[in-house]
């Protein structure tokens, strides 16, 4: 569950959106100095809008 977004919980998505992209910092998986994935792949991935994209990354 660490990098799935589950539609079906009370979190609300950005937030697991954003735990999702601290955790794969942390792990390693996005280097420092390495771009994360844009705002486009991030929607296709994880199947979100581009609103709650958005609101992840600003945070």
């Amino acid at each position: 569950m660490k990098y799935i977004i589950d539609k079906n919980i009370p979190l609300p998505l950005y937030y697991q959106l954003k735990q999702i992209i601290i955790n794969l910092i942390d792990d390693g998986v996005y280097k420092e100095d390495e771009t994360i994935p844009t705002e486009h792949e991030l929607i296709e991935k994880y199947q979100l809008s581009r609103t709650t994209v958005r609101q992840a990354l600003n945070e």
